[in-house]
């Protein structure tokens, strides 16, 4: 810690500054889409997760929501929250670091679970 203050320009906005952030990270804004599970229409309807969500139903039933925001190492998170239930679509680069993480997290737990993991996971009601 030091002694000294930072004070922001007068002309600063942070409501601004912060207008296209999914969370608290401040980055270059890039369309997400991500596809959820039908039965997750309703909770995710009833939130507002960024001002520029939009939803829309897929054929199958799905939920697909798409945004313009910044800040997608707080989106990868929140996504893999939802688990087998959410699956990004867009943008590439998204979706490529959730099946790493995916990948990273499964490599964990093969040796210990599998095959029987994988067995249950075809049986699961999720």
């Amino acid at each position: 810690m030091t002694d000294q203050r930072f004070i922001p320009p007068d002309d600063f906005d942070l409501d601004e500054y912060m207008r296209d952030s999914f969370g608290v990270m401040h980055t270059d804004v890039e369309r997400v889409v991500i596809k959820f599970d039908p039965s997750l229409e309703r909770y995710l309807k009833e939130n507002i997760w960024h001002p520029s969500q939009a939803f829309k139903k897929d054929k199958d039933g799905s939920v697909v929501l798409t945004m313009e925001v910044g800040g997608l190492v707080e989106v990868m998170s929140w996504v893999l929250g939802f688990g087998r239930q959410a699956e990004v679509l867009a943008p590439a680069h998204l979706r490529q670091a959730v099946a790493e993480e995916l990948a990273a997290t499964m490599g964990k737990y093969v040796g210990e679970f599998m095959p029987p993991l994988q067995e249950r996971a075809e049986k699961s009601p999720w």
